[in-house]
């Protein structure tokens, strides 16, 4: 497997980028907010709409994928580990599982480190280092399969690849929040 090139961080540029796209959804959400044509838009579609249409958004450490191919319905539960290069779940008793995030449903808060997330529902919720978690989804272990984590996120369709240091033997695509605290 060859190794993937390091990122190149390009701070000030990602700013005016968060900064564009936080003025866009912003927009959007007033909008569609105020809409006189007698039809009705949640706030949360208009920011799954409005995210769905930027795929260049800046993901910060969160893993991120396309739309997934199929509904998963599994739940884990644990506490959300947010670092500078990882988001991962810590599962009981001190398991590292990597968190796969769907692009049209999620947006990164750089300047707080936070995750907002959009439920399939349409419930928005945000997210800090340290909740405990329950998560609908999917997940994937190198314990229960013959191949690597690695070689499992290589099937995905990721937008925004984890960095290599944040790939733990365990991963899980997220589909819903089901709790937080």
């Amino acid at each position: 497997m060859v190794a993937p090139e390091p990122r190149t961080q390009f701070p000030l540029k990602a700013a005016f980028l968060a900064a564009g796209i936080t003025a866009l959804v912003a927009v959007t959400v007033i909008w569609s907010l105020n809409r006189d044509d007698g039809r009705s838009v949640s706030t949360a579609s208009a920011i799954a709409s409005a995210l769905a249409s930027h795929p260049e958004a800046a993901w910060g450490p969160l893993a991120v994928q396309g739309p997934p191919e199929r509904n998963m319905d599994a739940a884990l539960h644990g506490r959300l580990s947010i670092t500078d290069a990882c988001v991962l779940l810590i599962a009981p008793p001190d398991d590292k599982i990597l968190l796969v995030w769907p692009a049209d449903r999620t947006s990164w808060d750089d300047e707080l480190r936070r995750v907002a997330f959009v439920n399939q529902d349409g419930t928005a919720i945000t997210l800090r280092n340290g909740m405990s978690l329950r998560l609908g989804g999917g997940g994937f272990s190198e314990d229960e399969s013959d191949i690597a984590t690695a070689d499992w996120l290589d099937q995905l369709t990721l937008v925004n690849p984890p960095e290599p240091a944040c790939i733990p033997s365990e991963g899980w695509i997220v589909a819903d929040v089901i709790e937080a605290e």
